[in-house]
C-alpha cells in the first residue's frame, strides 16, 4: 500500500490516539476514554513540536486517513560517538500492518537521518514483528522495558 508521509498536524491527535489504542500500546492508555487519550496525544505532540531535532511524521492513505506515525529524534554528537537518529515510536494501524507501511516509514526516517548527517539509526520501540527492520538492514540489539532495540549503521 502506497502512503504519503508528512509532518504531523494538531488535528492528527485523534487518529494517532486511535492507532495507539488499537495497538494496545500501554494498558493504562488503552483503558482511558477516547477523549482523554486524544488530549494526552495532543499535549505530547505539542511538547515534541517544541523540542529541537525531534519530528513526528504520519502515514496517510489517499482518502486522507492517518494509518501510522513515527517519532524521530536526532541525538547530537555530544551524547553519542557519532550523530544518531533515534526512532522512539513506530505504529501502524493493525489492519495495515502487513502492507509495507512500516518499510515506507523507515525509509522516510532514513532520509531524515541522511539530511541531518546521522550515521546510525536506532529503533527503540514496541515492535511486535522485527522482520521489516531486519530486512531493511537493522540488527537486533536486545529487548528493554520499552520494547526492542535495533540498530542500523549508515556508514557501510
Amino acid at each position: 500500500m502506497k502512503v504519503t508521509l508528512r509532518s504531523v498536524l494538531p488535528a492528527d491527535a485523534k487518529p494517532i490516539a486511535r492507532i495507539l489504542h488499537q495497538n494496545k500500546c500501554a494498558a493504562e492508555f488503552s483503558q482511558q476514554e477516547s477523549k482523554f487519550q486524544e488530549n494526552r496525544v495532543r499535549m505530547y505532540l505539542q511538547e515534541i513540536s517544541e523540542t529541537p531535532h525531534s519530528w513526528v511524521f504520519v502515514a496517510v492513505i489517499p482518502s486522507g486517513l492517518v494509518i501510522g506515525y513515527i517519532h524521530c529524534i536526532l541525538i547530537p554528537v555530544m551524547f553519542s560517538p557519532a550523530p544518531q537518529l533515534l526512532i522512539s515510536q513506530l505504529y501502524v494501524a493493525p489492519e495495515q500492518q502487513s502492507e509495507g507501511v512500516e518499510a515506507q516509514m523507515l525509509a522516510y526516517a532514513e532520509s531524515v537521518a541522511e539530511e541531518n548527517h546521522a550515521v546510525q539509526i536506532e529503533v527503540q520501540a514496541l515492535i511486535k514483528d522485527t522482520e521489516t527492520l531486519r530486512t531493511a538492514g537493522y540488527e537486533e540489539l536486545g529487548t528493554a522495558p520499552w520494547g526492542k532495540s535495533l540498530l542500523k549503521d549508515k556508514q557501510g
